[in-house]
């Protein structure tokens, strides 16, 4: 599968997106062996965000003196790196699974540890909308209560 953002810049938690002993793409930070939750994985978004071309695709602009961003591009980048790690995940968890008939894969697709994690996911999705909207889509001020509030 090609990638379209380097490991580094997903916006989801590890443990989001593998199972624990899974092996990940390596990644260029000095805070390995640590555990990654909301506040890591607000960082990594945040810096993802402050990139230029993260700027331009938001439609990041100025008026009347405040920042904005667009809230359909934001929750469009969102459902996109969901549906990226969504696969990642999904090809690790199954990839575990000794059985390898259709039937099979789909019947482990049903688990509530795999359904447990899809939640999970989407969960910090709605998190960060939530984020979003109470920002009234000012660019600084979303960046800001996303650094905050994940702490």
């Amino acid at each position: 599968m090609a990638k379209i953002l380097p490991s580094e810049e997903s916006i989801f938690p590890d443990e989001l997106i593998a199972k624990k002993n899974a092996k990940l793409p390596k990644r260029n930070n000095a805070r390995k062996g640590k555990k990654e939750g909301k506040s890591d994985a607000s960082t990594k978004l945040v810096t993802l965000l402050e990139k230029d071309f993260a700027k331009k695709y938001l439609n990041v602009n100025e008026y009347q003196s405040k920042i904005y961003f667009s809230k359909e591009n934001l929750e469009t980048f969102l459902h996109w790196s969901f549906t990226f790690a969504l696969v990642t995940y999904t090809e690790n968890y199954l990839q575990e699974k000794p059985q390898k008939s259709a039937k099979a894969m789909a019947s482990s697709l049903k688990e509530v540890k795999y359904k447990t994690h899809i939640n999970e996911m989407l969960g910090y999705i709605n998190y960060v909308k939530k984020l979003s909207d109470e920002s009234g889509y000012e660019y600084d001020l979303f960046l800001t209560s996303l650094g905050k509030k994940s702490k």
